[in-house]
């Protein structure tokens, strides 16, 4: 709106760093020009409404023993204060928000900390190969650490089964794990590259991970998983009703 203007120089830092260095420096602006505060922000998130058949698909997935997981280039201020005021917090372990670190410092400004300086050792910039992730995150990577730590957790609970009393009743060890993937976004072609053809990444209509496949026709077929498209989380309802 005309109310809340940013310097052209702040709408220039995505191309020429990243989103979340610009997402700063909007903060950043919005705190010293119009003295918006830690409650004013806090209020407006928790106005942003998660669709009703989206919430019904998480518990959905919660209730039949998915782990729910998001890898996001927002930071844990947003995700976790809209998934709090929708009643879903509940539903993730934090330690799945995959995301840029935020806080608010002592003057009440959003601060936002990139997640390749908490994610990588030596706090090093992500470097996809496939060029379209941004260096401060790389879903694909992110997403093929969280599958090796979880192979490496499983050979270990086989291997502990068999010399001790390990319930492993609830978890089939046997089963290869089934990755449900959803995405809209350019940097979510990445991580699809990582699941297998026993996956399925679903592909929302009508936005930048779809335009670009359709670009780029080839990018299609790097991807091994299933490939179901969706518009709003009732199709992907139909999807497991379906398939159950």
């Amino acid at each position: 709106s005309d109310k809340y203007k940013y310097p052209d120089e702040i709408e220039s830092l995505t191309e020429k760093y990243c989103w979340t260095r610009r997402m700063a420096a909007v903060f950043d602006h919005m705190r010293s020009k119009y003295d918006i505060r830690r409650q004013t922000l806090i209020d407006c998130i928790r106005e942003i409404q998660v669709a009703e058949s989206m919430r019904e698909l998480l518990r959905l997935l919660s209730a039949n023993q998915f782990e729910l997981i998001i890898v996001s280039d927002s930071n844990t201020v947003l995700i976790e204060t809209i998934l709090e005021a929708n009643h879903l917090l509940d539903l993730f372990d934090k330690k799945n928000i995959f995301t840029n670190r935020a806080y608010f410092d002592s003057n009440e400004c959003l601060r936002v900390h990139p997640l390749n300086e908490d994610f990588n050792a030596d706090g090093e910039p992500f470097d996809c190969f496939t060029g379209i992730c941004a260096k401060n995150i790389c879903k694909g990577k992110i997403l093929s650490d969280l599958l090796l730590k979880r192979m490496s957790n499983r050979e270990s609970d086989e291997s502990s089964s068999t010399e001790s009393s390990v319930d492993t009743t609830r978890v089939d060890l046997s089963r290869p794990n089934q990755i449900m993937y959803f995405g809209d976004g350019t940097n979510d072609y990445c991580p699809s590259l990582v699941l297998n053809k026993s996956d399925t990444v679903f592909i929302r209509n009508d936005h930048s991970f779809a335009r670009l496949l359709i670009k780029n026709t080839s990018f299609k077929d790097n991807i091994l998983a299933n490939i179901t498209y969706w518009t709003s989380a009732a199709d992907i309802l139909g999807y497991f009703t379906k398939n159950s």
